[in-house]
């Protein structure tokens, strides 16, 4: 049945891509995720052909991914995917250079500003397009609120964070910050 699933949502996406617009940035095509025959998931781009009949489809990375989200942009040079393998997350490049390894149990897309929600040995925390953590996975619960902060909870005490790692112990406290221009446009 899962193989059938599978055949299926490739055969959408297949179908889909006919119809859909590739993503222009900057004058490049971003590649979108795609599902190969081997039941992995990997990268093409879909552009129109020269001759102005129908879209061209090219394979930029394999399928070798379990999962394959779409890309984020960071600027001209850098757009980073989220890719799982096996049971474990990561980011790729629009080369499939892996710039962040699969290692973590939980990870968000990467927001435009360049931060990223991830679980890590059980407990979460915030890395940067980099991979760096700017906010240390010490917690065990982590809720994305907006504009940067993140409502957290350690040992059963609950408090707020913004991405950057200013902690806030109380809600008067968040909200004093938030006045205080600690938040993303």
């Amino acid at each position: 049945i899962i193989q059938a699933m599978k055949k299926i949502i490739a055969a959408l996406l297949a179908l889909f891509s006919l119809s859909a617009t590739a993503q222009l940035i900057n004058g490049r095509y971003i590649p979108e995720p795609f599902l190969g025959q081997n039941g992995k998931y990997g990268y093409v781009i879909y552009k129109d052909k020269e001759n102005g009949d129908g879209k061209e489809r090219k394979e930029i990375i394999g399928a070798s991914f379990d999962a394959a989200y779409g890309f984020v942009q960071f600027s001209r040079e850098l757009h980073l995917a989220r890719i799982r393998q096996g049971d474990k997350y990561g980011f790729t490049t629009t080369t499939g250079v892996p710039l962040i390894k699969p290692k973590f149990e939980e990870a968000d897309d990467f927001h435009k500003e360049g931060y990223c929600k991830v679980k890590f040995n059980g407990k979460y925390g915030i890395i940067d397009k980099n991979g760096n953590y700017t906010v240390h996975n010490k917690y065990d619960a982590m809720n994305d609120l907006f504009n940067g902060w993140f409502e957290v909870s350690q040992d059963d005490v609950w408090g707020y964070i913004y991405y950057t790692g200013i902690y806030a112990a109380t809600e008067e406290e968040y909200r004093k910050k938030i006045k205080a221009g600690f938040v993303i446009d």
